[in-house]
């Protein structure tokens, strides 16, 4: 019963905290290689992307997409602090929910070029049965309410060093994504219901945890029986599948990235016992739990 229809708009790569003092290295032009989110934390400067400079200052949010060349324009003295995001877009229907962050760092601008990755088209692909238009610009967004609390909670997620958390640092980076585009006022994905989008990923974030069908429903402000028939219009599945094979997907890296038992693995996830975890496991991928670590552990 194995499905792949996750809808993963967005898949992370790294989140990188970094302190720029009086640094050059950003003053020597680069190209993205991947797609790329900065966020302001403190300082002001100008920064270059893709031939526009940019007047940065707290709370700014920066994107631009594969290949954009990009440099600091005047460096200056003053201390500047920023998060930057690495990401890839993903196709609607994409079931690499569980590929894993290859990397979640504090570091210094040495750390700073970004790894290799992304599409090669720069494009959010298949955003629903229609697509969407390319997002093939980088652009600026400044004071947009809340946004400091949807990059914290990107960061916090992400600096966990957690394999088994991609479902949910994917599904927060989603969330922020679609929060960025309509801040921008982006009308290219108009046939592209980002609310179920961001429903879904909200979903996906809370699957991670002991909460049922009917808490997760109320939590995000709906009766079971119409979250239900949401997720069913959206993905073809139940909420109860639709949650069960996030949760897999969140077992599977931790059978492959950690040493917990296969107990534990079920504790964690808000399974019943390890028995559940077996039954529910089997009934998505056709093996059991450690039959599956055997397999697919280097």
């Amino acid at each position: 019963m194995k499905s792949d229809k996750t809808t993963v708009f967005a898949h992370m790569h790294r989140v990188l905290l970094l302190r720029l003092a009086s640094d050059r290295k950003w003053s020597e032009p680069r190209s993205a290689s991947s797609h790329m989110l900065i966020y302001v934390i403190e300082g002001d400067f100008f920064l270059n992307c893709g031939g526009v400079d940019y007047r940065c200052s707290p709370d700014s949010v920066l994107y631009w997409p594969l290949d954009t060349r990009y440099y600091i324009s005047d460096p200056g003295l003053a201390d500047k602090t920023i998060l930057v995001v690495f990401f890839e877009l993903l196709p609607s229907g994409n079931d690499d929910i569980h590929a894993g962050c290859d990397d979640s760092v504090t570091g210094t601008a040495e750390d700073s070029a970004p790894i290799s990755g992304g599409t090669e088209s720069g494009r959010i692909p298949s955003c629903g049965e229609s697509g969407c238009e390319l997002l093939d610009s980088p652009f600026q967004l400044n004071d947009i309410p809340g946004m400091r609390d949807y990059f914290t909670d990107l960061q916090n997620t992400a600096m966990k060093k957690d394999a088994y958390r991609t479902a949910e640092a994917d599904a927060r980076l989603t969330i922020l994504l679609i929060e960025l585009l309509r801040a921008a006022g982006n009308d290219s994905c108009a046939d592209y219901d980002s609310d179920v989008e961001g429903l879904l990923a909200s979903i996906r974030i809370a699957a991670g945890r002991r909460a049922s069908c009917s808490q997760i429903a109320a939590e995000l402000g709906y009766t079971d029986t119409a979250l239900n028939r949401i997720v069913r219009r959206a993905v073809g599945e139940s909420l109860r599948d639709y949650i069960f094979m996030t949760k897999i997907r969140m077992a599977e890296d931790m059978l492959l990235h950690s040493n917990l038992t296969v107990s534990s693995i079920a504790d964690e996830l808000g399974f019943t016992d390890s028995s559940h975890l077996i039954r529910v496991f089997r009934e998505f991928n056709g093996t059991t739990p450690l039959k599956y670590r055997m397999e697919h552990s280097n």
